[in-house]
């Protein structure tokens, strides 16, 4: 966004923070996604579990919170009990491109000429890439 605000046609782009936490498990602790509300679990190839995440508007803050980590803790032993004795790896935010509507905001801009947007793809990025690129 603020790579166009010199133009004066400001693009509505703001960073949403979402805080994970990655799990030493042995490898099968589970086989797939596990999703429940807003929270999920999914399996690294090694065995670790990645589980998340929280969505945050914190602007462009990126560091990770130990009460929030400690949430996030509960809730995966909560989804997933034998996580109760797993180590925990780590723990760590990042920031995420969301638009006001969530939906990407993909097409010539209304105000400057030439000026093309694919941007607000929020946590889904990679894999709207595809179609994205195509709308372009």
């Amino acid at each position: 966004a603020d790579l166009v605000a010199p133009l004066g046609a400001p693009v509505p782009i703001a960073p949403v923070k979402g805080q994970m936490l990655l799990f030493e498990a042995a490898p099968g602790l589970i086989g797939h996604v596990v999703l429940k509300g807003d929270r999920y679990a999914l399996a690294r190839r090694d065995g670790r579990v990645l589980f998340g995440s929280t969505v945050e508007s914190a602007g462009f803050d990126k560091q990770p919170d130990p009460a929030i980590g400690q949430q996030l803790r509960e809730a995966a032993v909560a989804l997933i009990p034998a996580l109760a004795e797993a180590h925990l790896a780590a723990h760590w935010a990042g920031l995420r491109p969301g638009s006001p509507d969530g939906i990407p905001i993909i097409g010539r801009h209304p105000q400057v000429a030439n000026l093309w947007l694919n941007a607000g793809h929020y946590r889904n990025g990679v894999l709207l890439a595809p179609a994205s690129a195509e709308l372009l």
